[in-house]
């Protein structure tokens, strides 16, 4: 009510619609001190009813409908409709078939049609989604620009699983009233976080996270909402069109420190796009190994080539751990589905090459076989993950 020029062609008609037209007639205004109002949530954030109100062609009952749905899933922003990723708008976001945890009291409503949730799934994909707004009812759609970093002190009325700051995650206990969180801490000498204890409160400068725990309550793996901090020389365009995409994953693992870390590389079958990827294996040292340090970099390989719609390419993917390859070329294995199903993907083959030599003591994959020697990206794959260091 403090600031009524902007039109809301998109609001039902109504008392409060009917005094702000009034004010706005008036060139008057209503100051409400300490009221809460909603705030961008990230980088690239925006407002999702502003955006569908500017599309040209959009009739008035056609923004009524969208928010509507944007009501009934109870979001504001695109940034809680996305993925924590922030790349991408998973199908049940569209569909009614999620609903946010939302501490804000919205209106009751009953669920939206089929027809009205169609035409909301048009608009989104108009005003945030147009690049690849030609996406099946059931896949998920990348926004065309992916959002940033999360804004510090913002106010937030989601609650999310997990949060994290620099050095502490934050993990939602479930079904505790009051709401409090298991609180870990990153180990500096062991690559891994330890749980400390609970709090009551989140600090400012947290922001939501996707985390994975154990059963027996120790963190196996914390991500971070934005994985392409990892990735260097990213390119996505030259990848997007080709056909084929030649793929390298390798992993090492220290016994002595009881550190681990993986590295990736991405081209084209012309040598084109080179995109890798390098970083520690976050997890408790006591079931690290050598196979978790190469399953966690053809895992964090996959989820690439999966969120940045790459899923339709003729994709190999080389590795030098020979048991690693034989586990995921079997017809079944429960490890696939760490991986999201390789059979979702057009065409994905992983392959075994040789990495290590036999002799001169050689650790890293400095000479590689012959079928991948032309490619720049085989040559030391691991660049500057670590290596295990030798007994003296």
């Amino acid at each position: 009510m403090s600031v009524c020029t902007p039109r809301l062609p998109y609001m039902e008609p109504g008392q409060i619609m009917h005094l702000r037209d009034r004010l706005r007639e008036l060139e008057g205004s209503i100051v409400i001190e300490d009221i809460w109002y909603p705030t961008l949530q990230r980088e690239g954030d925006a407002s999702i009813m502003e955006k569908l109100a500017q599309l040209p062609g959009v009739s008035k009952r056609e923004l009524e409908h969208a928010n509507q749905c944007r009501k009934y899933i109870r979001v504001i922003t695109i940034a809680e409709m996305t993925s924590l990723c922030g790349r991408y708008i998973p199908p049940n976001r569209l569909n009614g078939r999620w609903r946010a945890r939302s501490s804000l009291k919205w209106a009751r409503q009953p669920p939206p049609t089929g027809p009205m949730w169609d035409k909301f799934r048009q608009l989104i994909k108009r005003a945030f989604c147009f690049k690849k707004r030609h996406t099946r009812i059931d896949q998920q759609v990348p926004i065309d620009n992916p959002l940033g970093k999360w804004y510090n002190n913002a106010r937030r009325h989601i609650s999310y699983d997990a949060y994290r700051t620099k050095r502490i995650l934050f993990v939602q206990q479930q079904g505790y009233s009051p709401i409090c969180y298991d609180r870990y801490v990153t180990n500096e000498e062991r690559n891994y976080l330890v749980k400390e204890g609970i709090s009551l409160k989140l600090p400012p400068d947290a922001h939501p996270v996707t985390t994975t725990v154990s059963r027996n309550g120790n963190l196996i793996r914390s991500r971070t909402d934005n994985d392409e901090k990892e990735v260097s020389g990213s390119n996505l365009d030259i990848l997007l069109n080709a056909e084929v995409l030649i793929t390298f994953s390798d992993g090492s693992y220290d016994p002595i420190t009881a550190k681990a870390a993986f590295n990736w590389r991405i081209v084209t079958d012309s040598e084109l796009g080179l995109t890798e990827c390098r970083a520690p294996v976050n997890t408790n040292p006591k079931y690290l190994d050598s196979y978790r340090a190469e399953y966690a970099g053809i895992q964090s390989l996959v989820n690439y080539l999966k969120t940045r719609g790459l899923r339709q390419k003729e994709i190999t993917v080389y590795c030098d751990s020979k048991s690693c390859v034989d586990e995921l070329n079997k017809d079944y294995d429960p490890s696939i589905t760490d991986l999201e199903k390789p059979e979702r993907f057009k065409a994905l083959n992983f392959a075994w090459v040789k990495g290590h030599q036999d002799d001169n003591g050689a650790t890293a994959i400095t000479s590689t076989i012959e079928h991948c020697m032309r490619y720049n990206a085989a040559k030391e794959c691991m660049g500057n993950c670590i290596k295990p260091k030798k007994r003296a």
